[in-house]
């Protein structure tokens, strides 16, 4: 009785024992799971996707373009005005373009001017100072036709210094027209303030009033210019 009893409780003592360690393994399980979920969520392993129940975005910054929600008429009729701008502002730069060259058109020819004017009187001082040489040679062959009479035999010296005068008139007159350089046409022509200086006015039945009759230096042009006046005496 007493071994039966002894053995029965050694019996019970063993099998809660093996219900401790069973208890023991089970809550040991439980822990290292929950350690090795928080593990995982610490770790940055990502979760599960969240469904969201927002509507997905339309194109274009999810909104409509004004395009999408015109019809074809106002998509049209936006398109024509669109090209009656673009036209507008195409037939400006046109104008601009056409400006710009009209006046470099300009530019240029002001420039050709330019440059033939200072061509035509870069030469003026220098024939200033010819005009001087005009008027000796003038003189020289005035006094020596008013100092000849018709049958009067010459010397052969002075024969060649008159032909020698006379070439000389002759040679510088056609370097004045090679040159641009043209007399001025006073005697018996109207007075002009313009080409003409007065010096004094005379009594002369014979002439209109006002015109020339006395022409006391010759004047030039040149290329159309004045270079100097005729000094002249006019009617009363």
């Amino acid at each position: 009785m007493l071994l039966h009893d002894r053995k029965w409780n050694e019996s019970m003592e063993k099998n809660m024992g093996k219900h401790k360690e069973s208890n023991v393994m089970e809550t040991s399980v439980a822990t290292g799971d929950g350690d090795r979920e928080e593990s995982e969520t610490e770790g940055g392993i990502p979760s599960a996707p969240v469904k969201s129940n927002a509507a997905p975005e339309v194109a274009n910054g999810g909104k409509m373009g004004d395009e999408e929600r015109q019809s074809p008429e106002e998509r049209i009729k936006t398109l024509e005005e669109a090209l009656a701008q673009e036209v507008e502002r195409s037939e400006a730069r046109r104008k601009e373009y056409l400006s710009t060259l009209a006046d470099m058109d300009n530019q240029r020819k002001r420039n050709e001017r330019e440059m033939e004017k200072a061509r035509k009187f870069a030469l003026t001082g220098f024939a200033k100072d010819l005009l001087t040489l005009a008027d000796n040679v003038d003189r020289a062959l005035t006094a020596i036709r008013a100092n000849l009479t018709d049958g009067e035999t010459y010397s052969p010296l002075l024969k060649s210094l008159i032909q020698g005068v006379e070439m000389m008139e002759k040679e510088l007159s056609q370097t004045f027209v090679k040159h641009g350089i043209e007399k001025i046409k006073a005697l018996n022509q109207p007075f002009d303030p313009n080409l003409h200086q007065a010096i004094t006015q005379v009594d002369d039945t014979e002439a209109e009033s006002g015109s020339v009759v006395q022409e006391l230096q010759t004047g030039y042009l040149l290329n159309g210019r004045l270079l100097r006046p005729t000094l002249v005496n006019i009617a009363k």
